[in-house]
C-alpha cells in the first residue's frame, strides 16, 4: 500500500509538472506569424560557399554548401557530403572506407524561405563491412538502398510530395500537408536565421519531417563567446567552443512534455550574431550517437 501511495504521489507531481510546463510552453509564439508580412526573407542571404567538418552519427567526413541568390529573391542551395571514416560501434574505433560514401543535394527555396524542391542523391558502397569486420550495414537497413530522394510542392503550395528510388524497388510516391507554419527538417538551418536577425528569442515552429510528420518545436535565441555549457556530453573540440565575436546560439527541444520525456535531447545552432546567416556549427540529439557539424574557419 505504502508503495502504491508513493507511486501515485510521484504520478501526480510528474502530472503537475508537465500542465505547468504545457502553459508556460504556450509565451513561445510561431516564428512566421511574428515575420509574416516582412519582405522577402531570402533578402538575408547572399550569394556564398562554405565547407565543415560534419558527423553523422557513426559517420565522419566533410561538407560543402553554395547558395546562388538569384534576382528574383530565390534561394538556390547545392549541399555536399562525403563520408569518408566511420566509427566502430563496439570498439570506438575509427577506420577508413574503402569507397567514401557520397550524398548530394540540391535545394530550391521561394523568397519566403519555403522549400520549392529538393533533389538528393546518395553513393553507398557495402564495402565498409569489410573495414568494420563485420556487417554494419545491417545498421542502416532502413536507408542503405536508398538512391535518390526528390520533393516539390504541389502548385497552391499547400502539399509536399516525395519520391524515393530504392535499388531494385523501382519509386515509391508519398504525399501530405505543408502548413503555413512548418519548416522542412532539410531546411531548419536556413530558416532560423530570421529569429536571429529579427531578435525574436523565443519561438515555436513546426518541425516537418521526411515522412510527414509534424512535431511542435521550442527555440530560445542565447547570445554569448562561449559555447561549453551547450556542448555538455557532446564530443566537441575545445578549441571549437569560444570564438572573438558574439553568437547567437538557438537552442531546439520538443515542445511536447510527454514527446520530451521520450527524447530529452537539444539541438544547437551557432551563428554569427552580425552576420546570422553564416552558420558556424551545429550539434545535439542522442551524444552516442549524435549529429554534428563545424564550419571551417
Amino acid at each position: 500500500m505504502r508503495n502504491r501511495m508513493r507511486r501515485q504521489t510521484q504520478l501526480a507531481a510528474l502530472v503537475i509538472a508537465l500542465l505547468t510546463w504545457s502553459s508556460t510552453g504556450a509565451a513561445f509564439d510561431l516564428l512566421f506569424e511574428r515575420v509574416r508580412g516582412a519582405r522577402a526573407l531570402s533578402s538575408l542571404y547572399q550569394s556564398s560557399e562554405a565547407r565543415a567538418a560534419v558527423r553523422d552519427g557513426l559517420l565522419f567526413g566533410d561538407g560543402s554548401e553554395r547558395i546562388e541568390r538569384q534576382a528574383d529573391g530565390t534561394l538556390h542551395v547545392e549541399q555536399d557530403r562525403i563520408y569518408t571514416r566511420a566509427k566502430h560501434p563496439h570498439t570506438g574505433r575509427l577506420v577508413d572506407l574503402p569507397q567514401p560514401w557520397h550524398l548530394h543535394s540540391t535545394v530550391t527555396l521561394t523568397p519566403a524561405l519555403r522549400l520549392r524542391s529538393l533533389d538528393t542523391s546518395l553513393e553507398l558502397y557495402r564495402s565498409i563491412d569489410d573495414a568494420m569486420g563485420f556487417a554494419f550495414t545491417d545498421k542502416l537497413k532502413a536507408v542503405f538502398d536508398w538512391r535518390r530522394v526528390t520533393a516539390r510542392v504541389s502548385a497552391d503550395g499547400k502539399t509536399l510530395i516525395r519520391n524515393t528510388w530504392r535499388a531494385g524497388r523501382g519509386v515509391k510516391t508519398t504525399s501530405f500537408d505543408y502548413p503555413a507554419d512548418a519548416i522542412p527538417l532539410e531546411i531548419v538551418g536556413m530558416v532560423l536565421p530570421v529569429a536571429v536577425r529579427a531578435h525574436i528569442d523565443t519561438f515555436e515552429f513546426d518541425l516537418l519531417l521526411p515522412d510527414g510528420a509534424l512535431h511542435r518545436v521550442c527555440a530560445r535565441v542565447l547570445r554569448t563567446r562561449d559555447l561549453t555549457r551547450f556542448a555538455q556530453g557532446y564530443p566537441l573540440p575545445a578549441a571549437q567552443l569560444r570564438f572573438g565575436e558574439e553568437l547567437a546560439v538557438v537552442d531546439l527541444w520538443l515542445a511536447s512534455p510527454i514527446k520530451h520525456l521520450f527524447f530529452p535531447h537539444h539541438f544547437y545552432f551557432v551563428y554569427s550574431d552580425a552576420r546570422p546567416t553564416q552558420l558556424l556549427a551545429f550539434w545535439g540529439g542522442d551524444p552516442d550517437e549524435h549529429l554534428q557539424a563545424i564550419r571551417q574557419r
